[in-house]
């Protein structure tokens, strides 16, 4: 207990955190927006399909673990019932797993080695209101306490990066990656070039790095590949003439000489599609 490990168990947690005042009457629309969400989020991220859902409800043995009214605890508990049925979330029930103040909407997904990790949330809260003495005045001039909804996304920084470097083994899509190009001048002679086409890359808002070491080429190919960089440009006495360049990709390797503005669009197109 209390070891920290890599960047699912660290001294500081950076947590994404919300919260939803809302009306009895306004649960299930405010839920189902925030679990669209969700979806939409981690779908384009990739990791949609693997996840499974838990409802994470109250130990029903242990009352005194738990603060408000058990009133309040089967209505939330038979609401977060009815949407998983509503959105066909095909949830699982695992009593015990509740947090103190209401029942939950866990989303959880595995890593590479098949651990599973909790991340987004959602939390129904009749409870913590009530203990703080919030209202609102309703229609008809009663003071009512409202219901808070507790959501949390990308739940914490550091587990989801640690979800996307093991699920992507470092080599994240194009769209996704911190850099998407580096590029190689093959001596001193080519680094005006090179900085030409990064001047050029970076008004198209790609993410670019140029690599003017004395390292050879093969060298910072090399580094490249082991940094599981999407593309690298190559520059050297042909290209310049030219005015175009020689591509690498992670995938393919060496695709030889193409035209500058071609390639802009061809990446450009796999970042709007998320490739």
């Amino acid at each position: 207990p209390g070891e920290i490990g890599g960047l699912n168990r660290v001294i500081a947690i950076t947590v994404e955190d919300g919260h939803a005042f809302c009306q009895i009457s306004q649960i299930k629309s405010e839920i189902k927006n925030i679990i669209k969400i969700i979806k939409d989020f981690y779908t384009a991220l990739g990791l949609w399909e693997n996840h499974w859902v838990s409802l994470s409800f109250r130990d029903y043995k242990s009352p005194e673990k738990y603060i408000g009214e058990i009133k309040d605890w089967k209505q939330c508990e038979r609401t977060l019932e009815e949407i998983n049925d509503e959105m066909k979330l095909n949830a699982k029930k695992c009593i015990g797993e509740a947090a103190l103040y209401g029942p939950k909407i866990d989303f959880m997904f595995r890593d590479v080695t098949g651990k599973e990790i909790q991340i987004p949330t959602i939390q129904l809260d009749f409870a913590t209101p009530k203990a703080f003495k919030l209202s609102y005045t309703d229609k008809k001039g009663k003071s009512v306490a409202p219901v808070m909804v507790h959501r949390a996304i990308l739940g914490s920084y550091e587990r989801l990066l640690a979800l996307l470097i093991e699920h992507f083994g470092g080599a994240f899509p194009v769209w996704l990656s911190p850099v998407q190009i580096v590029l190689m001048p093959i001596s001193e002679k080519f680094k005006e070039y090179g900085k030409s086409i990064m001047e050029t890359l970076r008004e198209n808002k790609l993410r670019v790095e140029i690599n003017n070491s004395d390292e050879s080429l093969g060298k910072k190919i090399s580094q490249v590949q082991k940094q599981k960089i999407p593309y690298s440009i190559i520059v050297g006495e042909k290209e310049a003439k030219a005015k175009n360049i020689a591509l690498r990709s992670r995938e393919k390797g060496n695709e030889g000489t193409v035209e500058l503005e071609k390639f802009i669009s061809r990446i450009k197109k796999e970042i709007e599609d998320k490739q």
